[in-house]
């Protein structure tokens, strides 16, 4: 979904399940919610963007889990918050992608 605010475009992913939730999908979804929850904690704590990269992390490190791409994507098209502590050449994105260390923008 596109939606613009003040003549600022911003988007959002949705999902949305029909049917019976495989578990796993269940316990993602969960995973995920606990990250949007810290993120909004911490944004509303008027953390640097780096903070709350890194609590919008905390949850899925808790659960085991990665995520490939930002925590954030702010209403300035240029630029995207996050971190990657994840070697993305190792989770199928592609053979040739460098190593990243857990580097934060903003």
């Amino acid at each position: 979904m596109f939606g613009n605010y003040g003549m600022r475009s911003s988007q959002q992913q949705l999902t949305i399940a029909v049917g019976k939730v495989r578990e796993d999908v269940e316990r993602a979804a969960l995973v995920v919610r606990a990250s949007y929850e810290a993120g909004l904690k911490a944004l509303r704590s008027r953390a640097h963007p780096g903070d709350v990269a890194e609590a919008m992390l905390e949850p899925l490190r808790e659960a085991d889990a990665s995520n490939k791409g930002s925590q954030i994507r702010s209403l300035n098209p240029i630029l995207a918050i996050c971190s990657c502590d994840v070697d993305l050449a190792q989770v199928g994105i592609s053979n040739k992608s460098p190593q990243l260390d857990a580097t934060y923008v903003g």
